[in-house]
């Protein structure tokens, strides 16, 4: 459209005596502040839109501040305790966690270090029958 719009202010593209340059102007003007005015009414309803969501949220927050305000201090201290015992029970979960953590490690140590007693009994056990029948004397194990 706008390539139309100069190609009749132009007059470049018209026949001689079909020349249209005078209503070329006030169209051109015409659809150039249109055009301004869509654009400028985008960017006005984002920032009204903005705008309203900024006000609920202040409102929001104001009615919380308002009943903060609202309770007494026996309660405000209660809200205070609550919210440091639910720190430290979460706390308490992260060090039980790695408690648990750490079971499970050294039971696995324990079964590893049990298997390797296993092994050097069965050689001990194969060893000192081994050194019995040499010797001819009995030793009984286990």
């Amino acid at each position: 459209m706008l390539r139309s719009l100069w190609r009749i202010c132009d007059g470049r593209r018209c026949e001689p005596g079909h020349a249209v340059g005078w209503i070329a102007a006030p169209m051109f003007v015409s659809f150039t502040v249109v055009a301004t005015f869509v654009v400028l009414n985008l960017f006005i309803g984002v920032i009204n839109e903005n705008m309203q969501l900024a006000k609920e949220q202040l409102k929001e927050l104001r009615k919380k501040e308002s009943a903060r305000k609202d309770m007494d201090d026996e309660t405000a201290r209660d809200m205070k305790q609550l919210h440091l015992l639910g720190k430290r029970a979460k706390k308490l979960a992260k060090r039980t966690a790695r408690l648990h953590q750490g079971l499970a490690m050294c039971e696995y140590d324990m079964k590893i270090f049990m298997k390797s007693i296993e092994r050097k009994s069965t050689l001990y056990q194969v060893y000192a029958l081994s050194f019995a029948s040499r010797s001819n004397c009995c030793i009984k194990i286990g």
